[in-house]
Formats: structure tokens, sequence, C-alpha cells
């Protein structure tokens, strides 16, 4: 599979073995997450790419991520994975949550961009697994991580 963006269009291409050509317009991503306050305003990340088994978020260090000791907080770096597997796992029509997740620390970031790539391990009907490897923008591997979500159908009372 292989993946290019056209900036005139701000449409994430996917392209497969088929020659298919699938759309997944980045701007209505963005939209529907411009709600996630947490991850906008205290994260700062953002939506980089996302194609049907790769999504890729990321964020700048800021000094309110880091602890006493000036090390960036492993809560800040979990709360990255969960946000490029929710990305990753955003269909319309469903809701999804987090149901069971976890991380390894490998070691500290020497850059200050941080970038989540989720790679789609199974999705079905009703659960979905996520793998994520974050790093840092000069290649340093700073964590991986496992989500599984749960997905529900989307009502009329169910806004998420």
């Amino acid at each position: 599979m292989q993946t290019f963006h056209t900036p005139s269009d701000n449409k994430h291409y996917i392209t497969n073995a088929q020659d298919s050509i699938e759309s997944i317009d980045l701007d209505e991503l963005r939209s529907f997450y411009a709600d996630d306050h947490f991850v906008r305003e205290a994260l700062g990340a953002h939506i980089d790419s996302k194609s049907e088994t790769r999504t890729i978020c990321s964020f700048t260090v800021r000094q309110s991520h880091c602890n006493a000791q000036g090390a960036i907080m492993g809560g800040v770096l979990y709360t990255l994975g969960d946000f490029t597997a929710s990305v990753a796992d955003h269909s319309e029509g469903t809701v999804s949550a987090t149901v069971d997740s976890s991380m390894q620390f490998l070691a500290p970031p020497k850059g200050a961009h941080i970038i989540a790539t989720a790679t789609t391990e199974r999705s079905g009907r009703t659960m979905a697994f996520y793998h994520i490897s974050i790093d840092d923008e000069q290649g340093t591997h700073i964590a991986t991580g496992s989500y599984t979500y749960i997905h529900r159908k989307r009502s009329a009372t169910n806004h998420a």
C-alpha cells in the first residue's frame, strides 16, 4: 500500500495493490476532533495523516508537558498514543472507547517534536486492536504500546 498527500486539496489518498484509490478528507477528520479540548489545548496534538492501516499524530513538547525533573511525563505520551489510536479507529456511524491499553517507555526523547504512529492490527465489527510506536523527529524510539477499542453504533442521544 502506498500513501501520498496532495496539499492543494487537503486529502490523504491511499492506493493499494488493486490500484483503487480511497480518499480521507483530513479537514473533516480534524473537524470531528476539534471538540477534543484536552488533546488540542493541553497536549497540542495534530492529526498528520490517516490511511486504512496507519495513522500519524504529533505534537511539540512544551514546559507544561514536563515533570519537576524536566522530563516529559509518561501520561503525556500515553495520551498521544490513545489519541492516535482513536483517530485510527474513527469511522462514520460508530463511536468507540478504549477498553484496554498498555505502554512501555523505552527512552527519553532527544528532540522536541513527538510523533505517534498507530498501525491497525485488526479491526472488526465490535473491536479493534492497534499498535502504537512513539518516536521523536531525531528517530529516538521513545515508547511502544497497544490499545484495544470497542465499537458501538452511534445513536441520536450519543454525540461522541
